[in-house]
C-alpha cells in the first residue's frame, strides 16, 4: 500500500463470512497524521507498522461501531484498543516497504 492509495481490509475469523472495509483517503490521512503520537518503540518489522496498526483499529471501529470516527487512537496507548477488552492486531506482511 502506498500513501494516497485506497485499499480494502478483510476481517477474517471474526464473522462466518469475510467482512470488507474500505480504507478511505480521509482514514489514511487521519492515520498518517497520528503516527508519531501512537508509535511505540518495540521491535519494528516494517516502516509502516504504526500506520497499518492505526488503520486496523479504524477498520475494526468502522465495522464494530459503524463509524471509524467514534474511535480515538490517541486515548488507548498502553491499554486495550476497545472497551478495555479488545486488542486489535494488524500485520503489514507481505506489504512491508523496508
Amino acid at each position: 500500500m502506498k500513501p494516497g492509495e485506497c485499499c480494502t481490509l478483510k476481517l477474517f475469523d471474526v464473522m462466518p463470512e469475510p467482512v470488507s472495509i474500505v480504507i478511505t483517503q480521509v482514514m489514511l490521512d487521519y492515520a498518517e497524521k497520528h503516527i508519531e503520537q501512537v508509535r511505540v518503540h518495540r521491535t519494528v518489522a516494517s516502516g509502516i507498522d504504526t500506520l497499518v496498526g492505526i488503520l486496523g483499529e479504524l477498520a475494526f471501529a468502522q465495522w464494530y461501531l459503524g463509524d471509524w470516527r467514534k474511535h480515538d487512537v490517541l486515548s488507548n496507548k498502553g491499554k486495550a484498543d476497545f472497551f478495555d477488552a479488545i486488542e486489535i492486531k494488524t500485520s503489514a506482511y507481505p506489504y512491508t516497504v523496508d
